[in-house]
């Protein structure tokens, strides 16, 4: 049945490269390499295990337009540094955290209850004291964190604004139907056969 589908699918090819007209737009030089004749996807996705033609098709934009070209390394930039940003911030947040959970810890050992209560309430004052000190760093976490998201969301539209002509232009080579109503009539010539061989 699978090799059914892909010889329909390289007839259905070949088809379509001798019934393709350039479009105003377009010359055969510009057409993408993942929208050419020759790429099928077939093989990339099996290779990749998965064919992202979009992907695809941005990859190539990318080696064409120095602009977008610029907009994508400034997005790889940004996102490499954010480390850099947030690294000092989260290594003294990190280490404030691990002590108040080793003074909690500790006081939990604590064998004399009104003692202990009173270290358990001392360390709650220290910790809250801490946290109102840093909420001006954490603010600005949560603004890193949505900015993050603003960036991946604008990222993703880019990719589809910038490749959904390109798939509009291949739309307007649709192949002839010739070679599936063939196939099709060698369909029904295939069972008349079978039903002749049944009666």
């Amino acid at each position: 049945m699978k090799q059914h589908f892909i010889m329909l699918f390289v007839v259905l090819t070949i088809l379509m490269s001798c019934k393709e007209k350039s479009t105003p737009q377009t010359n055969a030089a510009e057409v993408p390499q993942a929208l050419s004749d020759k790429d099928t996807g077939i093989e990339y996705s099996l290779k990749k295990g998965r064919y992202d033609l979009l992907e695809m098709l941005y990859d190539e934009l990318l080696q064409k337009d120095a602009n977008l070209k610029n907009i994508e390394d400034e997005i790889t930039k940004v996102k490499s540094s954010k480390f850099d940003s947030l690294n000092k911030f989260q290594g003294f947040n990190g280490k404030n955290e691990a002590y108040f959970s080793a003074a909690k810890f500790q006081a939990d050992q604590i064998t004399d209850s009104v003692l202990k209560k009173r270290v358990q309430q001392l360390i709650t004052e220290k910790q809250a004291a801490y946290e109102t000190k840093i909420a001006g760093h954490l603010v600005l976490v949560d603004t890193i964190d949505v900015k993050d998201k603003k960036i991946s969301d604008l990222h993703r539209l880019l990719k589809i604004t910038k490749t959904l002509p390109l798939i509009e232009q291949y739309q307007n080579k649709l192949p002839s139907t010739k070679a599936i109503e063939s196939y099709i009539k060698n369909q029904e010539r295939v069972i008349q056969l079978q039903n002749g061989a049944i009666k």
